[in-house]
């Protein structure tokens, strides 16, 4: 009876102490969480929702359609008594830094996996992005109370509850995990369902939270430099840390050691105290709590007071709470009140019209809410004092003030006499009230201000976006969340597009998870991405720098490529190589003013390819010692004994059985047929002769003898040898050439080759093993896995050169049809970047395409085209026109995404710092200069020093000043001072910064 005594005095006097100036967490309603709800000291049940935001870039008529949307669906359950809405947008610029450093996290563990020394480059990368974004979070909170059950029901209910906690005693700072109302579960569920699904019509992304997760966003909201990111709440079902007792402790003390804390002293890790009636301060924040005592009187959308804010030179922090709940034409005797004293003040008279008018809308099935709005900013106590916090935090309150001031014609107050309730208030499913005055609101007016920002589908990337006005928005390649992984690039010239490939191809290096470096295969015409191959070369371990190349191919004998040849040990093709070898033969047949061949032409060619492989096998390629002097060196090195006259092919299978794979590889390139002797066929076989025109054989065979002539890379065996590279990028700026329908034919056969060179490895699947000679099965099948498992990419830049032949572009539309329906069998991404929209087949838009990037449009009618063409809506369509030229804040950008969310249409801008952009950099002055540094210094000092002395990511303009100055001052006979050189000494001169 003396412990009950204890404890009931003690509870009484906790009670006292924070109904009268208690402590910080005093105004906390949380108790427990019982399935998955947490559960208010009255029994309610609160769900916590991230409201990510509008997965379409919103403007005027895309902002009526949500909201709308969202007043039909809620409609009825803001008409009933019971719920309870709260929605909180938080907008904090000093966050920025924290959020960018953990989405880079996964980039700097996947690089130090791979021995990327890139660390400073992401680092840049991330404070270049810090200048632009803020941390923006926006909660949407979900009570259900005991007012939505019937009267019966709820007495019923209440008195079960109260019979079980009878049966716990309430210990003070505990939970008392009896609070909840069993029967509310039902109601609760079937309220989170219907505000999801209104959500998910409206086109906005939201996901419940946990409780450990929700718990753990309200403690970082209250005392962020407290709480770390691995903090977690004590919630029952947890583990409790075991105590060592207090022997000296009460009985009712000792419990303490097996209930769970309460969520006041949880949330609230430190005391706070007061520093004026306005202000308080909560561990090292100080905080100024708003309250709206007078409403907008003309709504406008969040996104206008929001911009006020975002496009401040010193952008404040904020956080800003919405409460909705029924009944907003219950104000008691007011009307009453108003009415009979309407002739004392016109105020009244004011009151009694805009009673009417709701009363009015009530009849007519409008639903009115109570709405409430209380906002709050900060000042943290970090590195300034206190006195100079608090002054600051002053300012803060007075821009806040004004900004809201200016939302409609409305008015704020500070929450004067009691901070602490302000501050509460503004802080996500803390408490179900505000003391903020209640307005009566229509629902669609209180729903048209609430936040409804651009959000991403991806909750971490390694390619970091961010919207113009500076919300983060991550892309993660090769992510779960996307069917396929094929995207399209679509830019004029000087767009960026290059840039942003580039970007996004080593994002994709970069990606999560990563323990080896992943395949990337690039067809390019010129030198785009001759920088991205530069980066990671330069930076990969001394030991495996070769696994990144950049080749530029020419029409010489040494770059040929011999595209009969198969996978090591293989007589025959595979079928998919046998349908690329059709696709080369028919195109090299077509004339070159045609799109298409002719018909037979396509019989003719498959039985010519079918006799060479066969004559290979039947009559094989005898072996020469002269052909491969080292190889032959070899062969007696290691006594490896052949039968006499030995063929090439018996070389190959000796050398594979003995371990020498590469050996093995080099001499099947003399085993394979050549393209002369698919003509040999064509021209010599009866059955070729007796089934097809005389006059088309011998057209067929003359073609491809004329292609054999012009194109030199293709008439012998393969000299050009990719080695072990994974990340290749071949430029085909010399072979892919311009200037009529010959040229044109030239770049499709060199894309289609190149082609065949970087992603035939690709397209091996662990069913093309049984078709290998039985003694290679063991190596393939092992090669072909891991392959499989790694990340792969096929991308093609400049792709406006061939996507309009159509033998290429019947290959290319072959490749993404097959990836969309297959690509989780090959892991493995295609993108394809062109100048015009004009050059892109519809069904790759329409169907296949799961992102697709516009970083510039042209003439209005191409802005036209691209929005019939993408189904943009209004808002994107509008923002085609102001995309604009790559400046100092980055490029800019209309992205598609289709994921399983849903498609999202936002306008975004990449912004990547100056590490990053002379990293990329394809201006000749500007590679020359990074080239003569990286020669001199550790590449990250290189680009540390380039990006400090020009930040703009070249040095092109400051090259032609100094030429121009030079040609001003010398006469024609003087000396060209070799300026680029002359900028690199500069930069290899300045004294080493101290670390």
């Amino acid at each position: 009876m003396f412990d009950a005594l204890v404890n009931g005095v003690d509870r009484g006097l906790r009670a006292l102490s924070e109904t009268f100036s208690g402590p910080v967490g005093s105004y906390c309603r949380l108790e427990t969480v019982d399935k998955g709800a947490l559960v208010a000291d009255d029994g309610s049940l609160i769900t916590v929702l991230r409201l990510e935001g509008s997965l379409k870039h919103v403007g005027v008529e895309e902002y009526q359609t949500i909201v709308n949307g969202l007043t039909e669906k809620l409609q009825s359950i803001m008409s009933r008594p019971g719920h309870l809405i709260q929605v909180v947008f938080e907008y904090d610029p000093e966050g920025s830094d924290a959020r960018i450093t953990d989405l880079l996290q996964p980039s700097r563990r996947t690089a130090q996996n791979l021995g990327l020394h890139i660390g400073p480059l992401l680092e840049n990368w991330g404070n270049a992005l810090k200048k632009y974004c803020a941390l923006e979070t926006c909660w949407l909170v979900l009570w259900t109370r005991p007012s939505v059950l019937p009267a019966s029901l709820r007495k019923t209910s209440l008195k079960a509850r109260a019979a079980s906690m009878a049966k716990v005693p309430t210990i003070p700072g505990c939970q008392q995990v009896s609070r909840a109302i069993d029967s509310l579960h039902d109601a609760h569920s079937g309220f989170l369902t219907g505000i999801l699904d209104a959500l998910k019509q409206a086109a906005l992304l939201a996901y419940p939270l946990t409780a450990h997760e929700a718990l753990r966003d309200m403690r970082v909201c209250v005392d962020p430099d407290f709480t770390s990111q691995d903090w977690m709440p004590l919630i029952p079902g947890d583990p409790l840390p075991l105590r060592m007792p207090d022997p000296d402790a009460q009985k009712y003390e000792l419990l303490h050691q097996v209930i769970y804390p309460d969520f006041k002293t949880q949330l609230w890790p430190r005391e706070g105290h007061m520093l004026s009636r306005s202000a308080i301060r909560v561990g090292d924040t100080l905080f100024g709590p708003l309250i709206m005592t007078l409403m907008p009187q003309t709504p406008k959308p969040f996104q206008e007071f929001f911009r006020v804010l975002a496009n401040r030179d010193e952008r404040l922090p904020y956080r800003m709470s919405f409460l909705l709940e029924h009944g907003g034409l219950n104000m008691g005797l007011k009307p009453i009140l108003a009415a009979i004293l309407s002739f004392t003040s016109s105020d009244n008279k004011r009151f009694n019209n805009a009673v009417e008018a709701l009363t009015a809308l009530d009849l007519a099935g409008v639903c009115c809410v109570k709405f409430r709005i209380c906002l709050c900013t900060w000042a943290a106590v970090r590195t300034i004092e206190e006195k100079e916090a608090h002054l600051l935090l002053r300012r803060r309150v007075a821009e806040l003030s004004k900004a809201v001031q200016g939302w409609g014609t409305s008015d704020v107050s500070e929450a004067i006499g009691d901070p602490l309730l302000g501050l509460t208030a503004s802080l996500p499913a803390m408490m179900p009230t505000s003391p903020a005055p209640v307005t009566a609101a229509p629902l669609q007016d209180a729903i048209g201000m609430l936040p409804m920002r651009s959000a991403s589908p991806w909750k971490e990337g390694s390619l970091l976006l961010r919207t113009q006005d500076g919300k983060i928005i991550p892309f993660a390649p090769n992510s779960s969340e996307q069917a396929a992984w094929i995207d399209l690039g679509v830019a004029p010239m000087g767009g960026g597009k290059s840039v942003f490939l580039n970007a996004l191809n080593f994002a994709f290096v970069t990606q999560a998870g990563l323990n080896r470096l992943p395949w990337v295969s690039i067809i390019d015409v010129g030198p785009s991405s001759s920088g991205l191959i530069t980066l990671l070369k330069e930076n990969l371990p001394p030991g495996q720098k070769h696994l990144a190349a950049y080749h530029r191919l020419r029409m010489t004998e040494e770059y040929s490529i011999n595209p009969f040849d198969t996978p090591l040990g293989c007589r025959y093709p595979l079928p998919a190589h046998k349908a690329f070898l059709v696709n080369l033969l028919c195109l090299l047949a077509t004339d070159p003013n045609k799109n298409a061949p002719e018909k037979n032409v396509q019989g003719i060619v498959q039985r010519g390819i079918d006799l060479a492989y066969r004559e290979r096998v039947d009559k094989p390629k005898l072996y020469y010692s002269n052909t491969l002097p080292e190889l032959h060196q070899l062969l007696l090195q290691e006594n490896i004994r052949l039968e006499n006259n030995p063929t090439w092919w018996e070389v190959v299978d000796a050398l594979f059985e003995r371990g020498f794979t590469h050996e093995a590889i080099q001499a099947q390139r003399y085993a394979v047929p050549l393209m002369e002797d698919v003509t040999n066929q064509i021209i010599q076989n009866s059955g070729i002769q007796h089934t097809y025109d005389a006059a088309l054989i011998k057209d067929v065979r003359t073609s491809i003898i004329d292609a054999i002539e012009a194109y030199t890379i293709l008439g012998g065996a393969t000299r050009f040898d990719l080695g072990d590279a994974q990340i290749v990028s071949l430029d085909l700026d010399e072979v892919a050439t311009r200037g009529g329908s010959a040229a044109d034919r030239q770049s499709a056969v060199m894309y289609m080759l190149a082609r065949h060179v970087l992603g035939s490895r690709f397209f091996l699947m662990p069913d093309d093993v049984k078709l290998m000679p039985e003694k290679y099965q063991a190596y393939h099948a092992e090669r072909i896995e891991a392959i499989r498992e790694d990340p792969k990419r096929l991308c093609y830049d400049e792709a406006h050169r061939v996507t309009q032949n159509t033998s290429v572009a019947d290959q290319l539309v072959a490749d993404m049809t097959t990836m969309a329906r297959e690509s989780r069998k090959w892991n493995l991404s295609l993108g394809l970047y062109t100048q015009s929209i004009e050059d892109i087949p519809p069904v790759i838009i329409d169907i296949l395409a799961t992102t697709i990037v516009i970083l510039g449009a042209g003439t209005d009618n191409s802005i036209e085209d691209m929005t019939k063409r993408f189904a943009l809506n209004g808002a994107c369509s509008n923002a085609l026109r102001r995309l604009g030229k790559p400046g100092p804040a980055g490029s800019n950008l209309v992205a598609l995404f289709r994921t399983g969310a849903g498609t999202s249409q936002l306008v975004l801008s990449l912004t990547i710092g100056g590490q990053p952009l002379w990293a990329f950099s394809t201006t000749t002055e500007d590679v020359a200069i990074r080239n003569n540094l990286y020669k001199r210094m550790e590449p990250s000092e290189a680009l540390r020093r380039l990006a400090a002395r020009f930040p703009g990511g070249s040095a092109k303009s400051e090259v032609e000043r100094r030429r121009r100055k030079v040609t001003d001052q010398s006469g024609a006979d003087d000396e060209l001072v070799n300026v680029i050189k002359e900028i690199a000494n500069e930069l290899a001169n300045e004294p080493v910064r101290s670390s």
